[in-house]
């Protein structure tokens, strides 16, 4: 794990096929090596070169999984990992394809109710909210009129 800190060693790890050990441990290690794994996989994937062949390794699944059972340090280096992978397209779909929204729609929501419950926050929610359905709405407009120029 330590070689995986040092920047010129991280495209050498994973070129070595450190990668299949490291998925292994997150399909079947202890808690404790998957929060190692997790962590492994995030130093590696700094390498833009290293994140397709990451994401094509079957990792991604796995990551959300790890991202919604397991414990805080898990979970943090999960969310990490899969951030850093999310940067190459073709893994965003992956990510999606693997439920990655549910537990960031699900982490989102909960934020959202502790920061409810101070007063200052309501008026802050309503312009958010307000912001949000007036893009959905220009949007609509622009492509109202988009299909009307094409159209006519």
């Amino acid at each position: 794990m330590n070689l995986s800190l040092c920047d010129e060693k991280k495209d050498l790890i994973a070129s070595s096929g450190a990668i299949k050990p490291l998925v292994r441990v997150l399909k079947m290690g202890t808690p404790t090596a998957k929060v190692n794994a997790a962590c492994a996989l995030l130093l590696i994937s700094q390498v833009e070169d290293n994140k397709v062949a990451i994401g094509r390794s079957g990792v991604i699944p796995l990551l959300v999984n790890l991202l919604e059972t397991g414990e805080f340090r898990a979970k943090k280096n999960a969310s990490t990992a899969l951030y850093s992978l999310c940067s190459a397209k073709e893994n965003k779909l992956r990510a999606v394809q693997s439920g990655i929204m549910k537990p960031l729609v699900d982490k989102s929501a909960f934020v959202m109710g502790l920061l409810i419950s101070v007063p200052e926050s309501k008026p802050v929610i309503l312009v958010e909210e307000f912001r949000c359905w007036w893009r959905s709405w220009r949007q609509e407009r622009i492509t109202h009129v988009k299909y009307l120029v094409i159209n006519l």
